[in-house]
C-alpha cells in the first residue's frame, strides 16, 4: 500500500518543483512525469490517448492541463473509508433516530467522536499522490464527462477553454478527497433536466439562478454541523449524502462537483480569517462569461448575496457588517508565490496559509482594494518578509505576506475598514512588527498607539458584530421613529425634523436635519408599543459636541430596573433604554435641549442589550508594546461597564473571565461609544 504522510520535507519538495517549471509548461509536465515513478507509463498512455494527431487536440490539451498541475493533489486510499464505515454507520443512526434533534444529536455525536477519533488514522496517513496512482482509464473517463457535460450546458458551453479547464474540468475539487466517480453519478441523475435549454439560457443570469437553486433545492437535508463532532473527515460526495451533515468547506467541494458534472464553471473561495469577526468562511462560485456569481453553500431562501455583503461597504440588516482583509479562491492549477518559492525561508517561518499553492487572489472580485506599504521599526536579521494579520479567537492571523526591502514592505490588495497588525513570522509563532492601525475607508491609516491623556470606556458586549444578529428586535424598536421640533414644551406647533430610516446599525448614526428654524424641544414618536435605544443626542450647526439635553416626558415604563430613560441623553452607547408604553398613553418621549438651537443632526444609537452578565467578573484590556495589558476587572448588575481612567487612541479587548471559549473580539472607542473590529 502506498501510503504518505504530509511533512514540510513534501511541502519543500512540492514547492521547489512548481517553482523550478512554472515559466514553461513542457518542464512543467516532464517534471510531473518523472515524480510518477512507476505510475508515469498510466499518464503517458492518456496523453498517447488524446496525441493530437488523434483529431482531439483539445482534449489533449486538457490532460496535460491536469497531468501537469497534478504534483501537489493528493488523497486517500480506499481503506481510509473502510476504516471509517463503523463510525459513520453509527453517526447515521444518530440521524435516523433523532431526526431534527440537533442538540440531542449533536451531543452524541460529540461523545462517539471523542470515543472513536484516537482509534481511527488521521486523513494524512492514508494520503496518496494523485500522481502516483491516478489511472488512464480515469483521466480519460473524467475528461470525456466534463467535455460533454460542457458543450450540453447552454449557460457554460461558450466559455473560454481557460475557464473550462480550471473550473469544469478538475476530478479533484480539494485535497483530502476520494478520486471516485462522484461527477458520473451526479450527471446520471440529473442530466437532461438542467442547463439544457438555450431559450432560457437566453434570459441570463436569472435563468441560470433559477436552474441552479432547484438544482441545489434537492440537496436541501444536508445541513450544517453546528460545530458538533468537530474535525470528522469527509472524504467523499457519498459519505457526505450519508451523513446529511457538514461544514461549510464540506458543502462547497460538495457543490463544485454536483454543477461541474452537469458542465458549470464552479469554484469555492474563502476569507482566511474575518476582518471583523471570529473565524473563516467557504462560500461557491459560478463562473458565467468571465464573471463570477458568489451564493450560499447551504441552502437558504437568500443565496446569490455575498457580493452584495462582502464588498466591505454594505450593512446587512440580518447579519450587520462584513469585514473582508483577502478573498481567495481555491484551484486545481498551481500558483506558487513567495515566500514558500523563496529557498532562504525555513518551511517553520512560513504561515500555513501561503504554503499552499493551490489558490489564488480574487478580492478585487468583491472589493476595492489598496497597496499598503509601510515602514517597519526593526528587522531581524534573516527576516525576508512580513505578514499582515486581522484578530480571531484571541490570535492574530496572517492573511498576506510581502517582501521586505531595506525595511518597508509593501501588502498587495487589502480590504479596507479593517484593524491590521503587521507581523513577522518564526517557528509557527507571530511577531508583532509594529503598531496595530485601522485601515479606514478612504485609504488613511489611525495608527492605534497609547496617548497619555485618559479616558472612560463603558462596553456591554464583549463580541461585536455577531451581537447585532442577536437584536433584530431592537432594530425594530428604533426604525422609523420620527422627530418634530417645537419651541413649545405641548408641541402645539412644532415641524418635523425628520425620521430614521429602515435599516439601523450597529455602530451609532446620525439623521440630517433639513429645516433652517430654531428648536428647544424635540420629540421622538415611535411606531411601535416597545422602544429601545442605547443613546439620542443632539447637534447645532455650531458645535460638535452633543447639546446637554434632559427628558422633559416619557411615556414609556422600563422593562427593568436596568432601563433608565435619562441613559438615553448620558451620550454614553453602552447604557440602553427599553421600554414598554403604558396603558392608554401616546408612543413619544420629549426631549428639553435647555434653550433653541437651530440643529444640524439628530444622533441616535441602537440598543444592544444582554451582553455583560450580572455578577459576572469582567476585564479590559489595551494593546501596547507587542501585548495586551489590564485596566483591571468589574462586576455589574446591569447591563453595561464603566471603566475608568483608561489609556486612550489604542485597541481594546472586554474579556469574560469565566467564559472559557475566548471568543472576545476588540475594539476603539471613539465618541463615547465601541467601535468593534
Amino acid at each position: 500500500m502506498n501510503r504518505f504522510r504530509l511533512n514540510p520535507l513534501w511541502t519543500i519538495v512540492m514547492f521547489l518543483f512548481c517553482f523550478a517549471c512554472r515559466t514553461a509548461e513542457e518542464k512543467q509536465l516532464e517534471m510531473a512525469l518523472q515524480f510518477a515513478g512507476e505510475n508515469r507509463s498510466e499518464l503517458e498512455k492518456a496523453l498517447r490517448y488524446y496525441h493530437p494527431h488523434s483529431g482531439d487536440s483539445l482534449k489533449y490539451k486538457a490532460v496535460r492541463f491536469l497531468i501537469r498541475n497534478m504534483p501537489g493533489c493528493w488523497g486517500p486510499d480506499s481503506s481510509f473509508t473502510q476504516s471509517y464505515q463503523p463510525f459513520y454507520d453509527e453517526y447515521h443512526d444518530f440521524m435516523v433516530r433523532y431526526p431534527n434533534q440537533y442538540f440531542t444529536i449533536g451531543k452524541k455525536i460529540d461523545s462517539l467522536w471523542a470515543l472513536k477519533r484516537a482509534t481511527l488514522p488521521e486523513l494524512e496517513e492514508c494520503g496518496i499522490p494523485d500522481v502516483r496512482h491516478i489511472t488512464c482509464d480515469y483521466l480519460i473517463e473524467e475528461t470525456e464527462a466534463a467535455f460533454q457535460a460542457w458543450q450540453e450546458n447552454a449557460y457554460c458551453r461558450n466559455c473560454s477553454f481557460e475557464e473550462f479547464c480550471e473550473y469544469i474540468l478538475p476530478y479533484r475539487r480539494k485535497n483530502g478527497l476520494t478520486a471516485d466517480h462522484a461527477r458520473k453519478s451526479f450527471y446520471q441523475r440529473h442530466h437532461g433536466l438542467f442547463y439544457q435549454n438555450d431559450s432560457i439560457a437566453r434570459h441570463g443570469i436569472p435563468a441560470f439562478i433559477r436552474e441552479t437553486d432547484s438544482l441545489l433545492y434537492l440537496y436541501r437535508h444536508i445541513t450544517h454541523t453546528r460545530f458538533y463532532g468537530n474535525g470528522i473527515p469527509v472524504p467523499s460526495a457519498s459519505v457526505l449524502e450519508y451523513l446529511t451533515k457538514g461544514v461549510c468547506e464540506h458543502r462547497c467541494w460538495f457543490n463544485s462537483l454536483l454543477l461541474s458534472s452537469m458542465g458549470t464553471a464552479a469554484a469555492v473561495d474563502f476569507v482566511p480569517a474575518w476582518g471583523n469577526r471570529n473565524s473563516s468562511h467557504s462560500w461557491n462560485v459560478a463562473i458565467i462569461n468571465g464573471q463570477s456569481y458568489a451564493f450560499e453553500s447551504f441552502w437558504d431562501n437568500n443565496r446569490w448575496k455575498y457580493k452584495q455583503i462582502y464588498n466591505n461597504k454594505t450593512y446587512d440588516k440580518e447579519w450587520g457588517s462584513f469585514r473582508l482583509p483577502k478573498v481567495y479562491r481555491h484551484t486545481y492549477s498551481s500558483h506558487p508565490t513567495a515566500p514558500a518559492t523563496n529557498r532562504r525561508v525555513r518551511s517553520e517561518d512560513i504561515p500555513p496559509l501561503f504554503k499552499n499553492y493551490k489558490k489564488k487572489d480574487v478580492s478585487t472580485e468583491y472589493f476595492d482594494t489598496v497597496n499598503l506599504t509601510l515602514r517597519l521599526p526593526e528587522v531581524p536579521e534573516e527576516t525576508y518578509y512580513a505578514y499582515l494579520c486581522v484578530f480571531g479567537y484571541q490570535q492574530w492571523h496572517p492573511v498576506q505576506y510581502g517582501e521586505i526591502r531595506g525595511n518597508k514592505v509593501t501588502f498587495e490588495g487589502m480590504g479596507k475598514d479593517i484593524v491590521y497588525l503587521p507581523a513577522f513570522y518564526r517557528n509557527g509563532e507571530i511577531i508583532p512588527a509594529g503598531h496595530p492601525f485601522h485601515l479606514r475607508p478612504d485609504n488613511s491609516l489611525d495608527i492605534l498607539t497609547p496617548e497619555d491623556n485618559r479616558q472612560n470606556i463603558a462596553v456591554n458586549h464583549v463580541v461585536g458584530a455577531p451581537f447585532y444578529e442577536r437584536n433584530h428586535k431592537e432594530v425594530t424598536y428604533l426604525a422609523l421613529c420620527r422627530f418634530i421640533g417645537s419651541n413649545s414644551p405641548d408641541f402645539s406647533t412644532a415641524d418635523t425634523l425628520g425620521e430614521i430610516p429602515e435599516s439601523v446599525f450597529m455602530e451609532a448614526e446620525t439623521l440630517p436635519i433639513q429645516t433652517s428654524g430654531t428648536y428647544r424641544y424635540v420629540r421622538l414618536i415611535s411606531p411601535c408599543d416597545t422602544f429601545a435605544a442605547g443613546d439620542i443626542r443632539f447637534y447645532s450647526d455650531t458645535q460638535s459636541a452633543p447639546l446637554p439635553a434632559r427628558i422633559l416626558q416619557c411615556n414609556y415604563t422600563p422593562l427593568s430596573d436596568a432601563d433608565r430613560p435619562e441613559y438615553l441623553t448620558d451620550n454614553l452607547a453602552a447604557s440602553c433604554f427599553k421600554g414598554k408604553i403604558r396603558r392608554g398613553a401616546s408612543r413619544f418621549i420629549d426631549f428639553d435641549l435647555g434653550k433653541p438651537y437651530r440643529l444640524n443632526c439628530i444622533g441616535y444609537a441602537l440598543c444592544i442589550t444582554n451582553g455583560i452578565i450580572p455578577d459576572v467578573e469582567y476585564e479590559l484590556f489595551y494593546w501596547q508594546g507587542g501585548d495586551w495589558h489590564s485596566c483591571g476587572k468589574r462586576q455589574s448588575t446591569e447591563h453595561w461597564l464603566l471603566f475608568t481612567d483608561v489609556p486612550s487612541h489604542t485597541l481594546y479587548q472586554l474579556r469574560n473571565c469565566n467564559w472559557p471559549k475566548r471568543m472576545e473580539r476588540i475594539f476603539t472607542y471613539e465618541d463615547n461609544e465601541a467601535k468593534w473590529k
